[in-house]
């Protein structure tokens, strides 16, 4: 019995010897094909030169259940980012890739990550410096059933502000542009202030979608505020800072390339203050400078010249140039004002001698013709308008052949008037009633015709212009 328990024991061994043989054939012939799953090729790994070009895989195929092939890049110096693109061409089953550091490591940040026919994808991480990394690409190419095109890139991009406070980069009052570079990176900035006061910082987010959150921390790091800056929009903060003090600025998103600026504004010094009195007087200035505006002009431009060298500088060019525009408006209306007032004068001047002249010639018109049917103080006053003479002047009045009747008192209110020609035959002792009365004049010449019909006329009107009848003594002749 125990002479057969040694020949089955031994034959048991050759089988078993036989079983390992055969198998490690199998995994020798396997190992020439095939590359464990998801598992990168380090020691056949391509070289990935950093850049936007990287490497064009033509025809990409296998005669296993899937196609894997393993780049390999080294990270720089810089505290960066890498993005990886793969981009599928033409092959019509989906393109996965995974990366790993030096000891094999899968980054998660890399998982899951599928692209169909003609897509490609981005994944970023922040990477070690000066590290070596290994990508592996991967698809069914279910036995050579799948082939294509594909482009892998890997690119460096540099983190333009630190990540936390004690790698925050140092700037002054000012502007800042900086870029969120990938999802949830975060960007730090301590300020220096360099004069005490309120520092007013404002947050820019140019971008048409995507928001900006943001918060400011004082010189321990404890947040003072905080908020969200909405797409194309901005948003302003406050805090009081000390000068030689600084404070922090974060900045972070939840999308990557997301540009944003800051701006941020200190307290102004004496120089700005000086300059900024003289500039909010220059802009109180009215649009349009009249001559009443004067007053305010030269005080600002006395205000501007008593500025120091290093304060004028702080006045821009638009609003001396408004100061100037209104120095200039303000000479053009006293000049307007200078000649309107000058043309004033000669027209005054003007005037009075017209009136001089037309005074003269009133005084010329000594005798005025009264030809109308009835003789009034109204009718007197329109002959001698019609005359151009003045009723200050008129020594005489010419009845004429039309006049029938003398209205009482027609002639009291010309006193100058000492004497009346007569030439109508129309007047009777009824018609010539109180004619005279109130008057100054004193005698009547009669010129109705020849000599003889005037003779016989004077003869007439002696008997009616009497004082009892005409109310005054005259001489008619």
């Amino acid at each position: 019995m125990n002479n057969c328990f040694v020949r089955i024991s031994k034959s048991m061994v050759l089988q078993a010897i036989l079983v390992t043989v055969v198998v490690c054939a199998i995994l020798i012939m396997c190992g020439s094909r095939a590359q464990a799953a998801d598992v990168p090729d380090m020691e056949n790994a391509q070289q990935l030169n950093l850049g936007n070009l990287g490497v064009t895989e033509k025809e990409a195929s296998s005669s296993q259940e899937y196609y894997y092939k393993t780049y390999k890049f080294t990270t720089t110096g810089n505290d960066s980012y890498y993005k990886v693109t793969l981009k599928n061409m033409n092959i019509r089953k989906n393109l996965s890739f995974f990366l790993y550091d030096a000891s094999g490591i899968k980054i998660d940040d890399f998982d899951r990550t599928y692209i169909s026919k003609t897509n490609e994808k981005s994944k970023y991480d922040k990477l070690d410096k000066s590290s070596t990394y290994y990508v592996l690409v991967k698809f069914n190419a279910d036995k050579g059933k799948y082939s294509g095109d594909y482009n892998i890139t890997v690119e460096e991009i540099i983190d333009d502000a630190g990540n936390d406070s004690a790698h925050a980069v140092s700037k002054t009052p000012g502007a800042i542009e900086g870029t969120i570079e990938v999802e949830d990176d975060a960007d730090y900035y301590k300020i220096t202030a360099r004069r005490s006061g309120t520092h007013t910082v404002t947050i820019i987010n140019p971008n048409s979608s995507n928001s900006i959150k943001y918060e400011i921390l004082n010189n321990n790091g404890v947040k003072e505020s905080d908020g969200t800056v909405y797409k194309n929009s901005s948003k302003e903060e406050s805090i009081d800072v000390q000068a030689g003090k600084i404070f922090y600025i974060k900045i972070r998103s939840s999308s990557d390339n997301l540009k944003y600026k800051i701006t941020i504004k200190e307290p102004p010094s004496a120089d700005e203050r000086a300059a900024s009195n003289v500039i909010g007087m220059i802009n109180a200035l009215p649009v349009t400078v009249g001559i009443d505006d004067a007053g305010n002009v030269k005080t600002a431009r006395d205000a501007y010249n008593a500025l120091t060298d290093s304060q004028k500088k702080l006045v821009d060019a638009n609003t001396l140039k408004k100061l100037v525009d209104a120095e200039a408006a303000v000479a053009k209306a006293a000049a307007e004002k200078a000649a309107a007032d000058k043309a004033a004068k000669e027209k005054e001047a003007k005037e009075k001698a017209d009136a001089e002249n037309e005074t003269a010639a009133r005084a010329k018109v000594r005798k005025v013709k009264v030809n109308v049917a009835t003789v009034s103080n109204k009718t007197i006053a329109k002959a001698i308008k019609k005359a151009g003479g003045s009723k200050k002047y008129v020594t005489c009045f010419v009845l004429g052949k039309k006049v029938k009747t003398i209205k009482a008192k027609a002639f009291a209110k010309y006193k100058k008037a000492k004497s009346l020609v007569v030439k109508t035959k129309k007047l009777t002792k009824k018609r010539v009633k109180a004619a005279l009365k109130g008057s100054k004049i004193k005698k009547i010449k009669v010129k109705v015709g020849n000599k003889k019909m005037n003779k016989k006329f004077i003869k007439k009107y002696k008997k009616i212009f009497t004082k009892k009848n005409a109310g005054r003594r005259v001489k008619v002749a």
